[in-house]
């Protein structure tokens, strides 16, 4: 009983899978079956949906959003800790903005940035992702 505990250790194991990834990996191959169990009583729903496209695109902006929210408790909204991020984040804050670059502030902090360059009359991200 414990060589096979043993396997479950990811350097023991030739996959390199610890054993939340076998309990993981468990869990997919239950679901696929109950998927292709339930097949017909989906694809019911699944054809009554599609017929109606309103109904389909509503579904489509919906559950997206839906799911996040729902994951907001356990998965939180990620805080930048290295400094490549803080430019990626100022890249999508300017793009949302629909600039290229941003505008200068009245009054510009004197220290600059490892990521950012400062360009006056207007600073934008050194690496642009577009």
């Amino acid at each position: 009983m414990p060589s096979l505990f043993q396997s479950f250790l990811p350097l023991h194991n030739p996959l390199g899978f610890g054993a939340a990834d076998f309990v993981e990996l468990f869990l997919a191959l239950v679901l696929t079956g109950l998927a292709i169990a339930w097949r017909p009583w989906i694809e019911r729903y699944g054809r009554k949906i599609a017929g109606n496209t309103a109904w389909s695109m509503i579904m489509l902006a919906v559950l997206p959003v839906a799911l996040r929210l729902l994951l907001l408790p356990h998965h939180p909204v990620p805080v930048p800790n290295v400094y490549d991020e803080f430019g990626h984040l100022l890249v999508a804050d300017t793009l949302r903005h629909w600039r290229f670059a941003n505008p200068a502030r009245i009054a510009q902090p004197r220290a600059k940035t490892a990521r950012a360059a400062r360009r006056l009359p207007a600073f934008a991200n050194r690496f642009h992702e577009v």
